[in-house]
């Protein structure tokens, strides 16, 4: 009776968490630890699985894992073949929240045989979809988008509307992940259509959450990010609804992409939770990182793009290429279209970078000056701000910014730049709006290694004594890198 009654109560508190959910389960453990061995009812297997399901929807994987063992090995003992299965799966989901694929299919391969012995073909849909999951995040994606619509299609006919929403909306990311953002949203849609009911356990509310970071992706790259904000503030009141520190990281995510999708927060507030996710689980560093080189690139911030593409790509290369390769006798997906990635963002950046130059390189000779006067800028503005004692990597990106401090001098007329006479005070004003608009052009561009230089241009002109166009408040002025760039084009 007792074992009953703590059956009860842990899947209660596994599906409706509370702030003493984590205490309780730990006491559970406890309680089932001390049943005597005689013990082979089935709620101890069942009670088991409740705790591994509750410690994988809190992040705790290596927790989920072992109590997952040992739901298995007391439908065992118990000669529950059917609890076996379900147990193996529970294993099977828990291992690749570890990223162990090789772990992860073996019991979810034994959970199949287990289904299809008993004629389970319910049971079976379900093994399957766990298994499509495993494939999907070892990067085989198209594998995974069968396995995903074959159990889509048996849920629809069955009527199971939840589980056809859950095949569709894993078959939508695995479809994101291709690349495929055409196919995707259709799946997305799909998915809407099968269910759009009311969330109510925490599995249901963590699926859904889960479900908006990839709607979120999908709306984006749609160019609809008004649309995928409005999916994120959905994402967040069910996560503070799941009880579940998993579910609210997930909705920061999704808010963070789609607030800079629109312009309503900048880059580091997906900076933040991608540093925070370093500290949590595989999977959730994974998905920021994922989620994030996606959005960048689409906004053009290909530099902070091949940034994290090259720490995924590390991440992938720990913990899951060796893996995959030595399962299936071949890559995954990241491993044969990652360093394609990188080249491509690599010269998206590179393509950036030049133009700009040329273009600075243009205003020069459009003022008299020869092509090579931006690069002794530079090097001038180098060398006096290491003599300063500043760092090798800021003196370089002063030099940067000293190449393209008269960017600005696109929007003067050839006549006033090339006027031999004195300029009158409206002319100076004029031509002062260079700097401003030279600031302008840099960060229009989007990438975050000008963001430094921005400054730099904008306050170009600016003198000590306050004196310059934006007429500085301080004095005296600052001793900053931003004023090398006004001692340089003199001292040449």
């Amino acid at each position: 009776m007792q074992l009953r009654t703590l059956h009860d109560e842990v899947h209660r508190q596994k599906d409706y968490p509370g702030a003493n959910t984590c205490s309780f389960m730990a006491a559970a453990l406890q309680a089932i630890d001390r049943l005597p061995e005689s013990c082979l009812a089935p709620e101890k297997a069942q009670t088991l699985m409740g705790i591994s399901r509750f410690h994988y929807l809190d992040g705790a994987v290596d927790q989920a894992i072992q109590t997952a063992s040992d739901a298995i090995q007391a439908a065992i003992l118990g000669g529950h073949r059917h609890l076996e299965g379900h147990a193996r799966t529970r294993l099977g989901i828990s291992l690749r929240g570890a990223y162990d694929f090789v772990g992860s299919i073996s019991e979810l391969v034994q959970a199949l045989e287990i289904a299809r012995d008993a004629g389970d073909a319910t049971s079976e849909a379900k093994v399957l979809n766990s298994l499509g999951n495993t494939y999907s995040d070892a990067g085989l994606y198209e594998e995974a988008l069968n396995i995903f619509e074959r159990v889509a299609a048996f849920f629809q006919e069955r009527n199971d509307t939840l589980s056809a929403w859950m095949a569709l909306d894993n078959a939508a990311l695995a479809a994101l992940r291709l690349g495929d953002v055409q196919r995707g949203t259709a799946l997305a849609q799909q998915a809407r259509e099968a269910w759009s009911g009311e969330a109510r356990t925490a599995d249901e509310h963590l699926w859904v959450v889960q479900g908006a970071i990839t709607n979120c992706q999908l709306l984006i790259k749609s160019d609809r990010a008004q649309e995928a904000v409005s999916c994120a503030h959905a994402a967040q009141a069910i996560a503070a609804a799941s009880g579940l520190g998993a579910a609210e990281s997930f909705a920061t995510l999704a808010e963070a992409i789609s607030t800079f999708a629109t312009g309503e927060s900048g880059s580091d507030a997906i900076e933040r939770v991608i540093a925070t996710a370093r500290d949590c689980s595989p999977n959730m560093h994974w998905c920021a990182l994922d989620a994030a080189v996606r959005v960048f690139e689409h906004s053009g911030q290909y530099d902070r793009a091949l940034s994290l593409q090259k720490e995924l790509l590390a991440l992938c290369a720990a913990q899951k290429f060796e893996q995959v390769r030595r399962t299936w006798g071949r890559p995954s997906f990241e491993e044969g279209a990652g360093p394609a990635m990188l080249a491509q963002l690599g010269k998206a950046v590179d393509r950036k970078l030049t133009d700009l130059v040329n273009t600075a390189i243009t205003q020069a000779l459009r003022a008299g000056h020869d092509n090579a006067r931006i690069f002794r800028v530079s090097r001038l503005a180098e060398l006096f701000t290491t003599s300063q004692g500043w760092s090798s990597a800021h003196a370089r990106s002063i030099g940067l910014a000293a190449k393209l401090i008269d960017i600005g001098m696109i929007v003067i007329p050839d006549d006033l730049l090339r006027k031999s006479r004195s300029l009158s005070e409206g002319e100076r004003k004029v031509v002062a709006e260079h700097a401003k608009f030279g600031a302008e052009v840099l960060a229009s561009a989007k990438l975050g290694l000008l963001e430094p230089c921005i400054p730099v241009v904008r306050s170009h002109h600016e003198r000590w004594d306050g004196t310059g166009p934006r007429a500085w408040q301080e004095s005296p002025y600052p001793l900053e890198p931003a004023s090398l760039p006004s001692v340089t084009p003199s001292t040449q």
